[in-house]
């Protein structure tokens, strides 16, 4: 979400374009989303769609861009149906190529004093592993310390996401490691004053079985 530093930059590259050499790869901020992030956010669609439960970590590998990337890549023509290549992947292996299904317009992530960056967002499920890690960084450090209570919107989103984490991908917590970070995670919104965060905590057990 802006000025949260929730996201980080990714290299990739165009599928049907020769690759470029090492250290002028093409780069944009990578950010991880549910559904109604461009809702919450007031993010306007400029073309394509949107995400919706239609993509799962089983269906084809989609991506949406912000109009500052789809108009550097590709100057004069449509993204709409363009794929890209994450270069870290799996074991830092390529990623299959994720066709362009929408494009947003651009947001300042940074601060409003920097112009925005090019920027790609990938629907959660599709990469919930990552996903979960990048949500439990953000809210063990910047979130944690800042203080949930004075951004209403922002832990609604997070908490939001924790549970489609619950709901969909369960599985990812089999790691101790994820556990305790999801506790904590809970625990801080917890703290924050948060009733949804309360309740999920409670019922993990039951929601990790």
């Amino acid at each position: 979400m802006p000025f949260s530093n929730n996201d980080w930059g990714s290299t990739f590259s165009i599928a049907g374009q020769s690759p470029r050499p090492p250290g002028q790869e093409l780069e944009g901020s990578h950010l991880i989303i549910t559904p109604d992030y461009f809702r919450a956010m007031r993010t306007p669609l400029l073309r394509g769609r949107v995400f919706n439960s239609s993509d799962t970590k089983d269906s084809p590998p989609v991506v949406i861009v912000n109009e500052v990337l789809a108009q550097r890549c590709f100057p004069g023509g449509d993204a709409i149906g363009q794929r890209i290549i994450l270069t870290h992947g799996e074991n830092n292996q390529p990623s299959p190529p994720k066709e362009i299904v929408g494009v947003v317009g651009s947001s300042r992530h940074e601060s409003l004093a920097i112009q925005p960056l090019p920027e790609f967002y990938i629907p959660a499920p599709q990469d919930p592993e990552r996903a979960f890690d990048l949500t439990a960084r953000a809210i063990r450090g910047g979130g944690a310390k800042s203080g949930y209570q004075y951004e209403p919107l922002g832990a609604d989103l997070m908490v939001r996401l924790i549970s489609s984490f619950l709901a969909d991908s369960k599985e990812i917590f089999g790691a101790e490691e994820r556990r305790e970070a999801l506790v904590d995670c809970l625990e801080i919104f917890m703290e924050a004053g948060w009733p949804s965060a309360r309740k999920l905590l409670y019922r993990l057990p039951e929601l990790l079985q």
